[in-house]
C-alpha cells in the first residue's frame, strides 16, 4: 500500500469526528502531507493512485507523448517567444547609508528566516502550477486597425496604461464578462460567463473573432477504495491590458480540494492567486502563462513594459522552512532569488508579507524582473514614468513631556525608481492617511501628497489609564523634492486652512500647477491651491456648496467636473450630485449653473463613479461623459402589497459652456426590470470608435451612432 493510502485511512476517523466542511483537518491530513513527503515541498501537484493492471498501458502512452512533445518543440522552437527571468537585481546599487537603513539586501535564506522570526511571521509558499501553450506572437497589429478617436480607460497618468475590463485598440474591442447571476424565488439562473471576447467593429455592425472561456473545472486528483480527492478549479477574468504583440490578461484563480468519504464530504484549505494569460494579438492563442505570488494586483503598461504589483502574504504557515515566494511560467514553479528580497526596516517593525513588483517586458522575447520587499500591505499604487510609490497607512504614537500622548494617521511611501534599472530611492513618511492614488502626484521633479487624519491627545495616568482626551482632524499638502542621495527632502506644506474644523479631504485632483482639493462635513469646501511656485505653495480661493465630491476630472483647461454626494442641511447624505467648476480665476471659483442631482428618495441607490473612476466614460472632444446608476421603482398590486423592481441606468450628460446651465442629460438607456436587488450588473462600460457608442452589457452589445442632437440607436449584438 503506497503513502497516500495511508494517509487516507489514517484520515478515516478524523474525517468521521470532525465537522463537515473543517478545511484545515481534512487537507493536513490527507492533501497536504502527502504534497510535502512525495514532492519535497518543490510544488504542489497531488499524484494520482494508479492500480498496477494499468501501469503497463500507462507507460506506452506516457512513452507516445513524450515522443509527440520532442517532435513539437522541434517545429516550434524557431518561433517561440522565450520567457526569460533577469538574473541580477541593481536595486541596491550606490544606497547611501541613510537608505540602506530603510531597506537592507537580504543575503541569504538564513537571514531572510531570521528576520521573518524577529516579525513574528512564518512564510511558506501556497502557488499552485498552471500550464500553458507556448504559441508564435504576430509580429504587429491588425493590419486593418484604426487608431483614429476610439475611447479606451479613464486614467491616471497620460501614457501610462492601466488594467480595465474593456481595451479599444483601433476598430477592435477586448472585453472580459465575469459570471453572475439572477436570483429568483425558486431558483439561481447563470446568465453571464467567464470569458474574454474578441470583437471587431464594422460600421453600424460587429463580428466575434473569438470567444475565450474560462470554464469551472474539475479533476479527481487521488482514489482509492475508501476516499476520493477532487480538486475544483475558478478562473475568473478581472482585467486586461495590450502592447502591439499581445494581449495581457490578469485572472483570479481560486483552487478548493474536497475529500468525500462514505458520502460525507469536506472541503480542504482554499487557495486563491493570480495568473497572467498572455495572448498573441495575431492568432489569439496562449503564449504563455505567469503566476504572480500576491493578491490585490495592480497592473501599470508603459510602451511595452508592463508593471505587476500585489501584496503576498502566505496565511499557512505551518513550515517555517519554506519562507520564500514562488512564481509561476506555465507549468514549472520558481522560487524567487534571495538577492532580490529587500527588508523594509523603515516600513514598521512587524512586516506581515511582502510586497512584490515585477516588470515585463513584452518584447519578440518575455523578459521577467521580479523583485520582493518584506513590508507591510499597500494600500495605494501610484505610477508615473520615472517611478512607483507604495502607500501604507498606519497610527503612530509619541510621547511627550508630563506624560502626554499624541496618536494619530500616518502613512509611508516606498519609492522605487523604474527608469532604467529598478531600484529602491527612499521611504516618506507622511502624516495623515493618504485615500487613493489621485492624492499623490509629481510634477517637475516635486512630489505632492495630499492626507488627511486624526490626532488623539490624552495624558497617560499610572502608565495605563487615559485621561482628558481630545481629537482634532487635520489636512495637509506636502511638497517633497529627491536630493542627490534619492532621498525625498520636504520642500514645504500647507497645515493650515484646508478644511474648517471637522472636515476631512475627500477628493483631490492635481493638474500641473493646480490642485483642487475637497473637504467636507456639512458643506463642500473646494479649495483651490497654487503650486507654481514649490516652495510657497497657496490657496487662493474657496467655494462652499452642498455636498461634496468624491471623484474629479479636469475638463478643457478651466473646469472641473465634480462627481460625488448630495447632502442635507445636517450633512447626510440624500443623493448623488454632478456639478461643472470653473477655475479659471485663481481668487474666485464658482459652480457653473446648476447641477444635476439624482436623489435616494427618487428611486437612486447606488452610483459607483464616485469610488472607481474607470467606470466614468469620457468623450470631452464631444462634450459628453457617463455612467451607470442602479435604480428601483416602488409598486403597489391590487390588494395593497408593496414590492419592488430593479433595473439599471445608464445616463450621458452633455456639457454646453454657451447654456446658463451647462450640464444636461443627452441619453438614458433603462435595463430590464430584476423582481430581486441583489442581481448582477446589466450594463458594464460604455465605449467609442469614431462616431459609434457601444454599451456593453453581460451578454450583449448595443450600438448607437452619435449625431449633432442625440445617440441614434443602431442595433444590437448579442455576445452569445
Amino acid at each position: 500500500m503506497n503513502n497516500l493510502d495511508n494517509k487516507i485511512k489514517e484520515s478515516k476517523n478524523v474525517i468521521e469526528e470532525s465537522n463537515i466542511n473543517n478545511p484545515d483537518e481534512i487537507y493536513t491530513n490527507v492533501q497536504k502531507k502527502y504534497e510535502y513527503e512525495n514532492n519535497g515541498n518543490k510544488n504542489n501537484k497531488v499524484k494520482i493512485l494508479i492500480d498496477s493492471k494499468y501501469i503497463f498501458r500507462f507507460c506506452l502512452i506516457a512513452l507516445l507523448l513524450i515522443t509527440i512533445t520532442i517532435t513539437s518543440m522541434a517545429i516550434y522552437s524557431v518561433n517561440t517567444p522565450k520567457v526569460i527571468v533577469k538574473d541580477k537585481n541593481t536595486m541596491t546599487s550606490g544606497l547611501s547609508q541613510k537608505l540602506s537603513n530603510k531597506v537592507q539586501n537580504v543575503s541569504s535564506e538564513l537571514q531572510l528566516r531570521k528576520v521573518l522570526l524577529n516579525s513574528l511571521i512564518y512564510e511558506e509558499d501556497n502557488m499552485i502550477s498552471g500550464g500553458g501553450t507556448a504559441m508564435s506572437p504576430g509580429d504587429s497589429v491588425h493590419p486593418d486597425v484604426d487608431i483614429e478617436h476610439s475611447y479606451n480607460t479613464n486614467i491616471q497618468v497620460d501614457a501610462i496604461d492601466e488594467g480595465d475590463i474593456v481595451k479599444v485598440n483601433g476598430n477592435y474591442i477586448y472585453y472580459v464578462t465575469n459570471e453572475g447571476a439572477e436570483y429568483s424565488s425558486s431558483e439561481t439562473v447563470t446568465r453571464s460567463q467567464n470569458a474574454l471576447y474578441i470583437l471587431k467593429a464594422n460600421g453600424n455592425s460587429i463580428d466575434t473573432i473569438k470567444t475565450i472561456l474560462f470554464p469551472k473545472e474539475e479533476r479527481e486528483i487521488a482514489k482509492n477504495e475508501e476516499a476520493t480527492v477532487i480538486e475544483y478549479s475558478t478562473y475568473i477574468p478581472e482585467e486586461l491590458l495590450y502592447t502591439d504583440k499581445y494581449i495581457i490578461l490578469s485572472v483570479a484563480v481560486s483552487i478548493t480540494t474536497k475529500v468525500t468519504y462514505n458520502g460525507r464530504t469536506s472541503s480542504s484549505e482554499y487557495n486563491q492567486y493570480n495568473e497572467l494569460f498572455i495572448y498573441d494579438t495575431n492568432n489569439y492563442e496562449l503564449v504563455t502563462k505567469i503566476k504572480v505570488p500576491g493578491y490585490g494586483i495592480n497592473t501599470r503598461l508603459i510602451d511595452n513594459q508592463l508593471y505587476v504589483i500585489s501584496n503576498y502574504y502566505d496565511y499557512r504557515r505551518n513550515d517555517y522552512q519554506n519562507v520564500i515566494p514562488q512564481y509561476g511560467i506555465n507549468d514549472q514553479l520558481y522560487s524567487a532569488d534571495v538577492e532580490k528580497i529587500f527588508y523594509c526596516p523603515g516600513m514598521g517593525a512587524y512586516i506581515s508579507s511582502y510586497i512584490v513588483i515585477f516588470r515585463i517586458t513584452l518584447g519578440t522575447n518575455i523578459t521577467i524582473e521580479d523583485n520582493y520587499f518584506l513590508a507591510p500591505p499597500v494600500n495605494n499604487v501610484y505610477v508615473n514614468e520615472n517611478a512607483i510609490y507604495l502607500i501604507n497607512q498606519y497610527s503612530t504614537t509619541t510621547e511627550q513631556a508630563d506624560n502626554i500622548v499624541a496618536k494619530y494617521n500616518s502613512s509611508k511611501v516606498l519609492c522605487v525608481d523604474i527608469k532604467g534599472d529598478i531600484k529602491f530611492n527612499d521611504i516618506i513618511e507622511v502624516k495623515g492617511q493618504i485615500n487613493g492614488k489621485y492624492w499623490i502626484d509629481e510634477y517637475k521633479g516635486y512630489l505632492r501628497v495630499a492626507s488627511t487624519g486624526t490626532v488623539q491627545t490624552y495624558k497617560l495616568v499610572g502608565g495605563k489609564y487615559k485621561y482628558g482626551s481630545t481629537s482634532k482632524i487635520f489636512n495637509y499638502l506636502t511638497i517633497y523634492k529627491k536630493d542627490s542621495n534619492g532621498c525625498y527632502q520636504e520642500v514645504n506644506a500647507i497645515t493650515e486652512g484646508l478644511g474648517e474644523e471637522g472636515e476631512r479631504i475627500q477628493s483631490v485632483r492635481f493638474n500641473k500647477d493646480v490642485a483642487t482639493i475637497v473637504t467636507f462635513r456639512q458643506t463642500d469646501p473646494l479649495y483651490y491651491v497654487d503650486l507654481s511656485n514649490p516652495a510657497n505653495p497657496k490657496i487662493t480661493s474657496e467655494l462652499k456648496v452642498t455636498g461634496f465630491s468624491t471623484y474629479q476630472h479636469p475638463y478643457k483647461d478651466n473646469y472641473v467636473i465634480g462627481i460625488g454626494y448630495e447632502t442635507s442641511s445636517s450633512g447626510g447624505t440624500i443623493g448623488y450630485k454632478i456639478a461643472l467648476y470653473d477655475i479659471s480665476d485663481k481668487a474666485n471659483i464658482k459652480q457653473v449653473g446648476e447641477p444635476i442631482v439624482f436623489m435616494n428618495a427618487d428611486g437612486y441607490r447606488s452610483l459607483d463613479a464616485v469610488n472607481d473612476p474607470k467606470e466614468l466614460f469620457l468623450d470631452l472632444d464631444n462634450d459628453i461623459f457617463g455612467f451607470k446608476m442602479d435604480y428601483y421603482t416602488k409598486k403597489t398590486d391590487e390588494s395593497g402589497k408593496v414590492h419592488y423592481e430593479y433595473s439599471e441606468k445608464y445616463f450621458l450628460f452633455e456639457i454646453d459652456l454657451a447654456e446658463e446651465n451647462p450640464l444636461s442629460i443627452f441619453f438614458e438607456q433603462t435595463s430590464e426590470i430584476h423582481s430581486k436587488r441583489y442581481s448582477f450588473e446589466e450594463y458594464s462600460r460604455m465605449i467609442f470608435i469614431k462616431d459609434k457608442y457601444y454599451l456593453l452589457s453581460y451578454d450583449k452589445v448595443l450600438i448607437y451612432k452619435l449625431t449633432k442632437d442625440e445617440l441614434e440607436f443602431i442595433d444590437q449584438f448579442t455576445l452569445y
